[in-house]
């Protein structure tokens, strides 16, 4: 019985010893494939490689993105980050000659987790006289990059920016001028298209000019300078019809140019312009581009705008 008793024991310190062995041998390995974590701060400056995955801060929306020269208005941006989170972020718009931030210039947000977003709101002013088109307001961003602990490097982190980011702004304008084709000849006939807005819902007095020249040649003369009053809202467009004579014998590119002036501040509100090209007959004569400048103006003085 004592015997049978002492067998038993035996085998079960063995299995004991084992067990205690086999524990050893897989701390060991664990070791030798994981750094040690001994003296290493809870976070840790490392670089973006070094991370499970890299961070970006974006704008996606922007609301709204039509303005009028001479608007003021508020914008909502919609600020998102991407796979991984970010902290402490830092938006600085800069102003431009054309787009200014009134108010604070600066945004902060503390925390962006994972595909998340969230609004910023700021002030817009577009300056008088900004011509028609896509408008960049520069944007200077920072953030704290993130990833979820990592046994290997702890709660990982790296500084992110500064870095350029751009709010895009859609400037309509309150003139445009455009004509039928694109090339004419002695004998043919020019049709412009322009279009007078107020988007306001103030009437304004506004002084009306009309520009020809040929700038290669830089030569230029003004063909009608008319003072317009725009009722709230006014949105009008209306066709003149120009004939084309011998203007020379040389092909030129002719441009039209347009604009709209406060009359009270002087300031220029909207402008616009378009080109054509000449395409002269066998049988025209050589001229000089101030000639040809002065023979368009003197044309132009019977056609009256129906404005």
């Amino acid at each position: 019985m004592d015997e049978k008793r002492g067998e038993e024991e035996g085998r079960v310190q063995k299995a004991i010893i084992g067990i205690v062995l086999a524990a050893v041998m897989l701390t060991s390995v664990l070791v030798a494939m994981v750094p040690t974590l001994e003296g290493r701060p809870a976070i840790r400056q490392i670089g973006t490689n070094e991370l499970a995955y890299a961070n970006e801060v974006i704008i996606t929306g922007v609301k709204p993105a039509d303005f009028h020269p001479g608007e003021t208005k508020e914008v909502v941006l919609t600020v998102r980050s991407t796979c991984g989170g970010a902290r402490d972020v830092k938006l600085t718009f800069e102003s431009t000659r054309n787009i200014s931030v009134i108010g604070s210039a600066v945004a902060e947000l503390d925390t962006l987790n994972p595909w998340s977003e969230k609004k910023v709101k700021i002030r817009v002013h577009v300056e008088e006289g900004t011509s028609a088109g896509i408008h960049s307001l520069p944007v200077i961003c920072s953030w704290v990059e993130y990833c979820p602990f990592n046994l290997a490097v702890g709660y990982a982190t790296k500084h992110r920016g500064p870095e350029r980011l751009e709010l895009n702004l859609n400037i309509i304008a309150e003139v445009s001028i455009s004509t039928d084709k694109n090339e004419y000849s002695p004998g043919d006939t020019v049709t412009a298209t322009i279009h007078l807005s107020n988007p306001t819902d103030k009437a304004q007095n506004m002084l009306f000019k009309w520009y020809f020249g040929i700038p290669d040649q830089n030569r230029w003369t003004r063909l009608e300078q008319t003072t317009i009053n725009m009722s709230a809202n006014y949105d009008q467009s209306f066709k003149i019809q120009i004939p084309v004579e011998d203007w020379g014998n040389e092909s030129f590119c002719g441009c039209y140019v347009i604009s709209l002036s406060n009359t009270t501040t002087k300031k220029v509100v909207s402008t616009a312009s378009t080109t054509w090209v000449y395409i002269p007959s066998a049988e025209c004569k050589s001229k000089t581009a101030a000639e040809i400048v002065k023979e368009i103006k003197n044309g132009f003085e019977g056609v009256k705008l129906p404005i």
